[in-house]
């Protein structure tokens, strides 16, 4: 199971809501839910895991506003979790926690990174839009100073009452000197129910020795319960092998031979015992035999590092990042010597770089080729000392090959980083 964990894709759903109760009382949070799903699309059901959450101003880059961390948050039956951002533990940043944070100072952005194998994965980054500036807004109903003061209002009321003698209902003039009047109300109290007798009009039920009886009523008739005691439910389900039939007590027979021939009249073949997983195995159990399914096949992840700042023959050189440095290559796809992924199977990976800028010498290009040819500009312009972050997910046939391609730009440094990459489908 260990080797399925790093495989893990995630799709996230963000959900948010604030609510500014008054100025003194803002609730400083963000709601945050998401499902977790293996690299088959199942959901992690009734797993716990750890997510790191980083605010950064100005840009995706930009200053670490704040980092906090939610350790061993819990998901659903369904893969849910949520969790609400600033009630986390604080790690880093400019703020030492969420309140504090400038939403007026610069656009944010959230990224979003979850652990696997004890090192988090970074997930992707988002830019904030209208909702979690609410926080700011809460500003707003703080007072203002107090305006001037209107003019003396009519200090006439109605001051009209209203009282009820039995019968009749009357409000009176009030102040203003008015007559009022009055409602006659007797037609609503002398209701006739058209039987006049006063007996039948308020009654209950009670059971007295086994007997229902009507109460103020003496005249109605008592009905007897006893003979209802013994008429229970308690009946008994029997199965004949003989002739394959189920009968029920007090009651009729059914025949079920027509569902005991399965068609192959192999009574070896009906018994499976257990499913389990032993490592990359499926392991089925019939019985005392035990048949195993090598699901390795499917399972392809790769991680590794470059660790030396190595040289170009010469400036404005293309050259392929070769890590030094290899952390895992599940399902052999990555070869280290040439820095090249090669698809196994079609379907849906995701690849992830970490590249630093080190050594001498800007105008940089980060690319990512696929079959030799360029598929994407991951970063121009990177100038030395820089670091960049991307994730590109792409659509391979088997046998599709992947690299990283730097361009050294001005100087000849070739820089450092990682390469990571998982088949998420």
């Amino acid at each position: 199971m260990v080797r399925l964990v790093k495989c893990i894709s995630v799709f996230i759903f963000l959900l948010g809501s604030y609510t500014v109760i008054n100025a003194q009382h803002v609730p400083y949070g963000i709601n945050y839910q998401a499902v977790a799903r293996d690299s088959y699309g199942d959901e992690l059901a009734n797993q716990e895991i750890d997510i790191r959450f980083t605010v950064y101003s100005y840009s995706s880059e930009g200053t670490v506003e704040y980092q906090e961390v939610h350790n061993n948050v819990s998901t659903t039956p369904y893969g849910v979790f949520s969790v609400t951002i600033g009630n986390g533990t604080p790690t880093m940043g400019a703020c030492e926690s969420f309140s504090e944070i400038n939403w007026s100072q610069a656009i944010h952005y959230l990224k979003v990174e979850i652990k696997f194998s004890n090192e988090f994965l970074d997930m992707g980054t988002m830019q904030f839009l209208s909702v979690p500036y609410a926080l700011y807004a809460a500003k707003s109903l703080e007072p203002g100073p107090p305006g001037p003061k209107g003019d003396p209002g009519d200090p006439a009321t109605d001051d009209q009452k209203l009282s009820f003698d039995g019968e009749n209902l009357t409000i009176d003039g009030g102040s203003d000197g008015g007559s009022g009047n009055t409602v006659n109300l007797s037609a609503l109290l002398n209701v006739d129910d058209a039987d006049a007798n006063p007996l039948n009009e308020i009654q209950d039920l009670r059971i007295d020795n086994d007997v229902l009886k009507i109460t103020v009523n003496t005249e109605a008739t008592p009905i007897s319960l006893a003979k209802y005691l013994d008429n229970t439910d308690e009946q008994t389900l029997t199965f004949n092998t003989a002739d394959s039939s189920m009968a029920i007590s007090n009651g009729n027979s059914i025949d079920l031979s027509y569902v005991l021939d399965d068609g192959d009249n192999n009574s070896s073949n009906e018994l499976i015992t257990g499913i389990s997983i032993d490592g990359t195995d499926l392991v089925i159990n019939e019985g005392s035999n035990e048949n195993r399914v090598d699901l390795s096949s499917n399972v392809i992840a790769f991680r590794a590092k470059k660790t030396d700042n190595t040289d170009a023959p010469m400036p404005l050189s293309n050259v392929d990042f070769i890590p030094d440095v290899q952390e895992y290559n599940d399902g052999l796809a990555f070869n280290m010597s040439t820095g090249e992924f090669t698809a196994t199977h079609d379907g849906i990976y995701t690849f992830n770089i970490f590249y630093y800028a080190d050594g001498s010498g800007s105008g940089r290009t980060l690319m990512i080729y696929k079959n030799g040819n360029i598929y994407e500009n991951l970063g121009e312009e990177i100038s030395s000392g820089s670091k960049l972050y991307r994730s590109v997910t792409m659509k391979l046939l088997s046998q599709d090959k992947v690299k990283i391609v730097i361009h050294t730009g001005t100087g000849t440094s070739i820089g450092t980083g990682n390469f990571s990459g998982y088949k998420v489908f």
